[in-house]
C-alpha cells in the first residue's frame, strides 16, 4: 500500500510537467522503445535478465520468510531477525564496494557466477535450520551475493544496452526485474503448500541456481562494449 504514495507525484508529472522537446532528428518515443525492446529480446539481452530476475526473486523470497524460518525453526525474536537482516544489508554495502577490484582480478563472468551462487546457494541450507547459528550464516552470505550481484548485472544491462535507446532498454530491463519481486513469494507459497516451508524455500534457491545459465550471454554483452 507504500506504493500508491507515487500515485499523487505521478499524476504530477503527467499532468503538470511540460512534455519534452523533440527535434527533427531525434527518434520517436515508438522507434526508441521497439529499439529497446529488440535489444532485450536478442541472445545477450535475455542474458542480462535472467541473473537480474533471480536477483529480485531470491531477495523478496529471502525477506518475506527468512523471519518465519527465524520463528518457526531457529527460535529467533523480532528483534534479532531484524538485526540479522540489517546486518546483512550493511555487509552488502561493503560487497558492492569491493566489486571493481574483483572484476578487474576476475572478470564480470566470474563475478556474476560467484554472486549467483552466493546468493541462491545458501537457500539450499535453509531445510536443516535447527538453531540461530546457521540460519544466521545463510541471511548474511545471502546478503552478500545479492549486494554483489546487484551491481555486476546493472553493468552488464548498461553494457548491453543500445545507444539510441538506453533509458527505454533499463527501464524494460527494471521492469522484468521487479516481476521477480511477484513470483518469489507466489512460488515459494505454492511450493509450501506441499514441502515444508524450509524444502519450499530450497526450491527457490534451485531457481536461482538455474540463473547461471544467462552468465555467458551477460559477460559477452560487456566484452563487445569493451570492443566497442
Amino acid at each position: 500500500l507504500l506504493g500508491l504514495l507515487a500515485l499523487p507525484v505521478a499524476v504530477f508529472c503527467a499532468v503538470l510537467l511540460p512534455p519534452p522537446q523533440f527535434s527533427a532528428e531525434s527518434p520517436s518515443i515508438g522507434s526508441t522503445g521497439r529499439s529497446a525492446l529488440g535489444a532485450v529480446l536478442t541472445l545477450r539481452g535475455i542474458g542480462v535478465q535472467i541473473p537480474g530476475f533471480a536477483r529480485f526473486f531470491l531477495k523478496f523470497a529471502g525477506l518475506t520468510y527468512f523471519p518465519l524460518i527465524a520463528d518457526r525453526a531457529a527460535g529467533m525474536d523480532a528483534a534479532a531477525t531484524g538485526l540479522v537482516i540489517s546486518l546483512a544489508a550493511i555487509l552488502g554495502i561493503v560487497a558492492a564496494a569491493l566489486v571493481p577490484p574483483l572484476l578487474r582480478r576476475w572478470g564480470i563472468g566470474l563475478v556474476l557466477s560467484g554472486s549467483i551462487a552466493l546468493s541462491a546457494g545458501p537457500f539450499l541450507a535453509i531445510p536443516w535450520v535447527s538453531g540461530a547459528p546457521l540460519l544466521v550464516a545463510i541471511v548474511l552470505l545471502a546478503g552478500v551475493g545479492d549486494a554483489i550481484l546487484g551491481v555486476a548485472n546493472n553493468i552488464v544491462a548498461s553494457a548491453a544496452a543500445p545507444a539510441g535507446a538506453r533509458a527505454a532498454f533499463i527501464g524494460i530491463t527494471a521492469t522484468i526485474r521487479n516481476a521477480g519481486k511477484v513470483a518469489a513469494p507466489a512460488l515459494v507459497a505454492s511450493a509450501a503448500l506441499v514441502l515444508p516451508l524450509g524444502f519450499a524455500l530450497a526450491v527457490a534457491g534451485v531457481v536461482g541456481i538455474a540463473a547461471l545459465a544467462g552468465v555467458r550471454a551477460s559477460s559477452r554483452a560487456v566484452d563487445d562494449d569493451s570492443r566497442d
